[in-house]
């Protein structure tokens, strides 16, 4: 775990209890099943736990598992790859801040031209 959190810029120390310290800001996670994974520590395939998803999260679960974050070690065991997720989240946030820029760059067009034609 330690060599994935420096692909985030964190370097995990061993805490008196021997499992990683990960800061705050990284275990900020949207979706119940992985909130559920940081909860129960199952952050390495080592600490996979068995998971059977409610009906209502068939949805979610299916999303994290195509995208690769949460994977399966035996059958029925799965585990959350947080790094995963936060560099996902990362590149989708570059993506939309470009297009929340070219839409700032229209509406900022569109009010000089209607600046203009308005005498």
């Amino acid at each position: 775990m330690t060599n994935k959190l420096e692909y985030l810029g964190t370097v995990g120390t061993p805490g008196p209890s021997g499992q990683t310290y990960i800061p705050p800001h990284l275990l900020r996670v949207r979706g119940r099943i992985a909130r559920a994974m940081i909860a129960a520590h199952a952050l390495a395939p080592e600490q996979a736990i068995s998971f059977k998803p409610d009906p209502s999260d068939a949805r979610e679960f299916a999303h994290l598992t195509n995208i690769g974050v949460l994977r399966e070690t035996i059958r029925g065991h799965y585990w959350l790859d947080l790094v995963g997720l936060h560099l996902r989240e990362q590149s989708r946030a570059g993506g939309r801040a470009f297009l929340y820029g070219m839409g700032a760059v229209v509406v900022a067009v569109a009010i000089m031209l209607l600046y203009k034609l308005v005498p």
